[in-house]
């Protein structure tokens, strides 16, 4: 059986969604629900990971987050946004919506985000 997951998270251009469903908190839970729910009606593609099952993931979640907490989007080894930008995004900004489709072709992130 081929092994599905990627050998460098850092070099993979799948979106994923990097979350902890065993953290014990039912915030993370809410929160990766409405991220998911987001990417869904936007037609974006993305595969979830549980950064508590996945050492890879966790490793690179604490190397590129800082401060940030879970649930997050990462792309090509980094932090696209967690669910607090996520959300402004929505509620404020269309651009944001275009901001989160480049990032997925690479040429933005987060922080370059027009205004």
């Amino acid at each position: 059986m081929a092994d599905s997951t990627p050998k460098s998270y850092s070099t993979d251009p799948t979106l994923y969604l990097y979350t902890s469903l065993t953290a014990g908190s039912s915030h993370i839970i809410t929160a990766t629900a409405r991220l998911e729910t987001i990417l869904k009606a936007n037609k974006i593609s993305f595969q979830a990971l549980d950064v508590a099952t996945d050492e890879k993931a966790r490793m690179l979640w604490g190397r590129r987050a800082g401060k940030r907490k879970l649930p997050g989007l990462v792309r090509m080894g980094m932090v696209i946004g967690v669910i607090h930008s996520l959300c402004l995004w929505v509620y404020i900004d269309t651009d944001g919506y275009r901001t989160l489709r480049r990032s997925k072709n690479g040429t933005n992130t987060e922080s370059s985000k027009t205004t």
